[in-house]
């Protein structure tokens, strides 16, 4: 065979190869080439792919389908905002499971089913740059909270919502006092704490601000406070790696404070549902410690797990079970003012940790279920124990993790 004829034929097999591979392509149908695209885990679990992002100009949120997704699938841990929230809660009514929350940026409420996707927008009020959203218990009340156009006053805001789903709505409400420094929510009701030109009070009232009535005045006027049991407020002073705090229980009838714990730098905590423990966390070298303090009998034990307060919920139904968000790798630094300012942050996963056994359970790893890194803060239950609420501090967007499967 010569040089010519055998090029030839060379070059006759690869015009006939290119012409097969075209032919194969064309005679597809374009929608499977994109399903091959879209269909082989594009979006990571727990994020994008089944809901647009809220508009905050639309009334209701449309649900829109990616190919190969199930549009009924409710990931385990859902990404429930697109955008940095205020403040959010869960609840449960006739209806369901219900998520609510407050958008930083424009002060309207969105709400989700925990069994559904579509999120829908549910006030038409816009309060803009809303530093912080605190709920009932029940999902029908708020408070806003946000600094003037001076950027000095401290604005609180009630308002009542419809307990079911009344597309924007209109917020009615009044103010509360200006200048409220710190606020707790505990069913309907509030205790919050001012300055004044002694130092400071503590107050009690109704969640609207109706039927107050001052517990405390106190010629110091930097007080932190958590609310999580009936009649009893933990005070502390605000925690900081440079002074030693100390703890004490203030009764809401009588106002009546008792000190409870031995004094430690950067000191917070927050009790259980009966005030029979408390949990504790403080400066500790270049990182934090955390211990449980039996009301009952004194004793304080040391935790394996070491985190903030901040980042712990009481179980609702267990009264020695707590949820905490623990750092892979906590970053030397002072604690909790490195964190309290963002001068570090925290890769965290979720675990559940039995106090009267020691037992610890990791039960989420958000770096591999949503493939992202997590800062959480501002954990909450519903009252059955059904779903982990939570803020990623990272983009202040709101999670939801199911506790049952």
């Amino acid at each position: 065979m010569s040089k010519k004829i055998f090029i030839t034929l060379i070059l006759i097999a690869l015009i006939s190869l290119v012409f097969g591979v075209w032919f194969l392509m064309m005679d597809k149908n374009p929608n499977d080439i994109l399903s091959q695209t879209d269909g082989e885990n594009l979006f990571p679990f727990g994020q994008g792919g089944g809901t647009t992002p809220v508009n905050p100009g639309t009334t209701n949120q449309t649900t829109t389908t990616t190919p190969g997704l199930d549009l009924n699938y409710i990931p385990r841990l859902r990404k429930i905002s697109e955008t940095p929230v205020a403040g959010g809660v869960v609840f449960t009514n006739k209806l369901g499971t219900i998520i609510r929350y407050v958008e930083r940026a424009t002060g309207h409420i969105f709400e989700t089913y925990t069994d559904s996707l579509e999120i829908k927008r549910i006030s038409n009020t816009t309060i803009p740059k809303i530093e912080e959203a605190l709920w009932s218990n029940q999902g029908n009340q708020v408070l806003f909270r946000y600094l003037r156009d001076d950027n000095q006053t401290i604005r609180t805001f009630y308002a009542r919502i419809s307990t079911t789903t009344v597309p924007d709505q209109a917020i009615e409400g009044i103010f509360l006092p200006d200048n409220i420094a710190e606020i707790n929510v505990f069913g309907d009701r509030i205790f919050y704490t001012a300055k004044t030109e002694t130092g400071s009070t503590g107050i009690i009232a109704n969640i609207d601000g109706t039927k107050k009535t001052a517990l405390i005045n106190s010629s110091f006027n930097t007080w932190s406070h958590t609310w999580s049991q009936p009649g009893s407020v933990l005070l502390f002073p605000s925690p900081s790696s440079l002074a030693t705090g100390f703890i004490y229980t203030l009764n809401t009838t009588s106002g009546e404070y008792i000190k409870v714990s031995q004094g430690a730098p950067g000191l917070s905590g927050l009790s259980n549902k009966d005030g029979s423990l408390i949990l504790m966390s403080g400066k500790k070298g270049f990182g934090v410690g955390t211990a449980v303090l039996n009301t009952k009998t004194g004793e304080t034990t040391n935790l394996s797990l070491q985190t903030m307060t901040d980042k712990c919920v009481w179980s609702v139904l267990d009264a020695t079970v707590l949820y905490c968000a623990i750092s892979q790798a906590l970053p030397q630094n002072n604690y909790p003012d490195a964190w309290y300012q963002g001068k570090v942050t925290t890769n965290d996963s979720v675990w559940k940790i039995n106090t009267e056994t020691g037992d610890t359970e990791e039960i989420l790893s958000p770096q591999i279920e949503a493939l992202e890194e997590f800062d959480i803060t501002n954990l909450s239950l519903d009252a059955q124990e059904n779903v982990l609420l939570f803020t990623n501090k990272k983009d202040l967007t709101l999670w939801a993790y199911s506790l049952r499967l």
